[in-house]
């Protein structure tokens, strides 16, 4: 009985403590803009072409933070930067996450914009904009794919931010 037990002891050390797998989901898609003709001489059909044309967003940071809401008191838990064809991927755990671009970061944007010389700036509508973020998802048992953004560029407002209107001069 004693050797039993003995060996019985000697499993449980040697099997040690057993850690629970993380799992993660991908989360993955691709950001992409296109661009609006902003006076100036009249261009050719083929440059106003290019001008809308869809294009891959390089370089743009995806900032991630847990709830369903921006709030300044959260943090962010993971970034991530698309590639030179616009896409992005991350791997989160099961929970609810904001994504957020960086003028989404802080409420700096209020300011930088309500203080513009030709920008007028929504202040309810940028409110909602800062604390909805990008997107809201939740993550559960399977990967987000295909979460896709794309961006308007509209003239002289900075790009993916809404509840601007510039009221300045045109190029002749």
């Amino acid at each position: 009985m004693n050797i039993f037990l003995t060996y019985l002891i000697i499993g449980f050390l040697a099997g040690g403590p057993t850690e629970e797998k993380k799992v993660t989901q991908t989360i993955s898609g691709t950001i992409t803009t296109s661009g609006s003709y902003c006076g100036g001489v009249a261009p050719s059909e083929e440059m106003l072409q290019d001008v809308q044309a869809t294009k891959p967003m390089s370089g743009f940071v995806i900032y991630v933070k847990k709830g369903t809401k921006n709030k300044l008191s959260s943090c962010i838990v993971d970034s991530t930067y698309t590639d030179s064809k616009g896409n992005y991927s991350f791997d989160l755990r099961p929970g609810n996450y904001v994504l957020l671009q960086k003028e989404q970061l802080n409420k700096d944007v209020f300011e930088t914009y309500k203080q513009s010389k030709w920008m007028q700036v929504d202040l309810e509508c940028m409110q909602l904009w800062w604390e909805k973020g990008l997107t809201t998802i939740t993550v559960d048992a399977e990967s987000i794919n295909n979460l896709n953004f794309h961006f308007q560029k509209r003239c002289f407002i900075p790009l993916s931010i809404p509840c601007l209107r510039y009221y300045g001069p045109y190029p002749p």
